[in-house]
């Protein structure tokens, strides 16, 4: 995650639904990431959020990375344009 901050990268999307457990330490590492995002006017974004249990979904548990990614537009209200709108 640090060599893509480093990178310059302004808009992140996190696939945890793979993940065993979400300690302090990664939950500390995603809000720092957030917040860095968030100063250069970009976000990050957790799928699934940390707080939810995992997605009973087949859809999305078996979704690519970029239905993942039309998936988060559509919750947004982004229509997928490169300037947001």
């Amino acid at each position: 995650m640090e060599a893509l901050l480093i990178g310059g990268v302004r808009f992140l999307l996190v696939d945890l639904s793979e993940a065993q457990a979400c300690d302090g330490r990664v939950r500390a590492l995603l809000a720092d990431a957030a917040a860095r995002l968030a100063d250069r006017s970009g976000w990050l974004r957790i799928h699934p959020h940390l707080d939810e249990p995992p997605s009973r979904n087949p859809d999305v548990a078996d979704a690519t990375l970029p239905d993942l990614f039309l998936i988060y537009r559509a919750m947004g209200g982004d229509s997928g344009g490169r300037d947001g709108r």
